[in-house]
């Protein structure tokens, strides 16, 4: 995607399925590798990426991916009790990023309906609540 392939290019079905196999760490590093390398590649940030849902600047491609990993890894801390990895710096990041488009975040299912929080609370609380979270 980031090469500037559509879905129907790359094939639709080519990820589907179990991914990691017999060896999950080996094939996890394999895949980071080369997510990490076709990111290394990319030089024009206004460079269109062909979403599933439309095509996108891969500056907001990017920008997704940071929001989906920041979320997933909370929820995978909380799911097996782990201590929340999100700092306080990450987090305001992360909220002043994402604030505006909330919204839109919603509307496509990646955010939930926000959680109310103080405006002081310190600042993983109001991204977790913007999220739609319990901090």
């Amino acid at each position: 995607m980031l090469a500037g392939r559509t879905m129907n290019e790359v094939g639709d079905e080519r990820f589907d399925g179990d991914l990691l196999g017999r060896d999950p760490r080996g094939n996890l590093e394999r895949i980071s590798a080369a997510a990490r390398d076709a990111a290394r590649k990319v030089t024009d940030c206004y460079a269109i990426v062909h979403c599933s849902y439309g095509d996108v600047p891969t500056w907001d491609y990017f920008w997704q991916l940071n929001i989906a990993r920041t979320i997933g890894a909370h929820d995978v801390a909380q799911l097996i009790g782990a201590d929340n990895p999100l700092s306080e710096e990450l987090a305001r990041g992360m909220w002043e990023g994402t604030e505006a488009a909330a919204p839109m975040w919603r509307s496509m299912g990646i955010f939930r309906s926000p959680v109310p929080v103080s405006a002081d609370a310190p600042w993983r609380d109001r991204f977790l609540a913007l999220t739609g979270r319990q901090p």
